[in-house]
């Protein structure tokens, strides 16, 4: 591992462990931090596993009492040896000192260089809290049902009389979706949050009010500010609860559209809320629906990914899409089995949504009237980053244009490759096309003739 992906990790972790604890205890925890690392010595009987290491001057680098005090720039330097890492970090929070938090790490004394032994968003790093007092029930799945004092146990009597700033004014089920949002950011973690807020609460697990739902929602778009976008996804059936767009839906970045021939009304809907002002991907998946409602709605107004996939596209629907200010800002688009001529691909690239266009994907009928539409464009082309022509119906001819076309040398991928798995691209086109010097830096994508 590298050591700046050691320290991001490490980072990130941090993080993660005070916004967890902070729903655990009463404490005030700063976000300055201080480690006291800790190792057990390895046994010298137990036999080590392939590409494992152990260091023997690792005995009198980790006192027991007093631990020594690190930096996260010093446990760093202690650590990483030589993108060697260990096994495992355990972190727990376990006290103030000094105006900073100190945070335990419990390091195991083996070594690796093994990506798939430290694989996962924080590993080697496993963020803890220490249980909680007895006189404080837990319930499945929202954890200890109060906050207590981070060091109960000095004196449990006078803890069980310390009051929690926040009671009454934050309920179990806020304090469950804060435990949710210091959780790894991928796909799980969200639709749990999304479920935590959209789906109704249990008698005895309900918001505060009204408003606190409101709070909740802008609390968890301030915390998953810097998730990926694709993750931040759903379907249109979640989309809607009951028959409206709930609020929560703000959190959503991209909403797919799949059985849209059953729920064509939905499309109208959603486009009219206001709580989807910052959608930044739409995908359509089939049907009979009226694609002038995303040219038309104001609330959606910061498309960065489209993406029309067997949707049939109506004069009308063309005429209003390729003039859209909603489409002036898009990065990405992908037009997938539906009947594009060559002079309607024109119109989509000269207008809007080619303006900042950066990747496109054609599906199913590009052919050579296509791609003479895109070589006509060299202003767009410089500026792909990613062009997919899947199961194109181009001859060796056009694949050897695509080699002289110059002006794709931003290209990161160029991917020519069929869902039926031949190719129409000879030995020799396909050299000549992986030696054109635009292409030194691109992923050619290209299955094997034959």
């Amino acid at each position: 591992m590298e050591r700046e992906e050691f320290t991001r990790r490490l980072t990130v972790a941090t993080r993660r462990l005070l916004a967890l604890t902070r729903t655990y205890v009463i404490d005030a925890l700063p976000d300055a931090v201080t480690f006291a690392p800790a190792m057990q010595p390895w046994e010298d009987l137990v036999p080590l596993a392939a590409n494992t290491v152990v260091f023997a001057e690792d005995r009198g680098r980790f006192p027991e009492a007093p631990r020594r005090r690190c930096s996260p720039e010093e446990l760093v330097a202690l650590l990483w040896r030589d993108g060697r890492v260990p096994y495992w970090i355990d972190l727990v929070v376990v006290a103030v000192e000094g105006g900073r938090t100190l945070i335990e790490a419990e390091v195991s004394p083996r070594f690796t260089d093994d990506p798939a032994i430290v694989d996962g968003e924080d590993r080697p790093y496993l963020i803890k809290v220490r249980n909680n007092p007895p006189w404080v029930a837990r319930r499945l799945p929202f954890g200890p049902v109060a906050r207590f004092p981070l060091n109960w146990r000095d004196d449990p009597a006078a803890a069980q009389l310390v009051a929690d700033p926040e009671a009454g004014s934050v309920s179990l089920r806020r304090l469950h979706l804060r435990r949710l949002l210091a959780a790894p950011g991928v796909r799980e973690t969200f639709s749990e949050i999304l479920d935590r807020l959209r789906s109704p609460p249990a008698s005895d697990v309900v918001w505060r009010d009204p408003a606190e739902l409101l709070e909740a929602i802008e609390e968890a778009e301030r915390a998953m500010g810097e998730w990926d976008d694709a993750i931040r996804e759903g379907s249109i059936d979640a989309v809607f609860f009951g028959e409206q767009v709930g609020p929560w839906a703000r959190l959503l970045r991209r909403v797919v559209m799949v059985r849209a021939e059953q729920r064509g009304w939905m499309l109208r809907e959603a486009m009219q809320s206001p709580h989807l002002h910052e959608l930044l991907g739409l995908e359509i998946r089939g049907g009979e629906v009226d694609l002038r409602h995303v040219a038309h709605s104001r609330p959606v107004q910061k498309l960065r990914r489209l993406v029309l996939h067997d949707t049939p596209i109506a004069d009308d629907e063309q005429a209003a899409l390729v003039i859209s200010k909603n489409l002036a800002g898009l990065v990405h688009l992908t037009l997938s089995r539906v009947h594009m001529p060559a002079v309607r691909l024109a119109e989509w690239l000269d207008g809007t949504p080619g303006r900042s266009l950066r990747e496109l994907v054609l599906v199913g009928f590009a052919g050579e009237e296509h791609l003479a539409v895109l070589l006509a464009r060299p202003a767009l082309l410089g500026r792909l980053e990613l062009l997919r022509l899947q199961d194109a119906a181009l001859g060796e001819a056009q694949v050897l244009r695509l080699a002289e076309c110059r002006t794709l040398a931003n290209l990161r991928v160029l991917d020519l490759r069929s869902s039926a798995g031949s190719s129409y691209i000879s030995g020799d086109a396909a050299a000549v096309l992986r030696a054109a010097p635009q292409f030194a830096r691109t992923q050619v994508l290209l299955q094997k003739s034959g």
